[in-house]
């Protein structure tokens, strides 16, 4: 029994050598780390000069900024944009293809009325002409009554 306690004792003695080997180890490697590390204040000011000197500044012009912001607003101002819109503009717009569709129904219904009362008119006069200057003789009529 004391024979294995003795290789017991050597073990974790060797287990905690090794332990302590690598945490010697990470502590020299998280430095070099640390060293080359640069810090970047973003909103901050280092008052120390070598944490200053260590720091990386970004510093960028404001007329080249302000050029590009300027540039930028011109061309996404639009005034129909900008103007308010009614509140049924949307309906306005899902209707308007369906007014379409009737607008040309109504222009043929119009124009199918139109054709059979010249074909009326063409049944009880026998010219076309003289329909027309019925038409321009009973204007007349109604605008010298007035």
């Amino acid at each position: 029994m004391e024979e294995t306690s003795k290789q017991r004792k050597a073990r974790l003695e060797a287990f905690r050598k090794r332990k302590a080997e690598t945490i010697t180890n990470t502590g020299e490697e998280n430095e070099s780390n640390e060293n080359s590390k640069t810090l970047s204040f973003r909103n901050y000011t280092p008052l120390n000069e070598d944490v200053r000197a260590n720091s990386i500044v970004k510093i960028t012009k404001p007329e080249d900024i302000g050029d590009d912001t300027v540039e930028k607003t011109a061309q996404q101002i639009d005034l129909f944009n900008l103007a308010p819109r009614k509140p049924n503009w949307d309906l306005k717009r899902d209707v308007e293809k369906k007014l379409q569709k009737l607008e040309r129904r109504t222009q043929a219904s119009i124009a199918q009325l139109i054709r059979m009362r010249l074909q009326g008119e063409s049944e009880s006069t026998t010219d076309l002409a003289d329909a027309v200057r019925a038409t321009e003789k009973g204007a007349e009529s109604e605008n010298e009554s007035d």
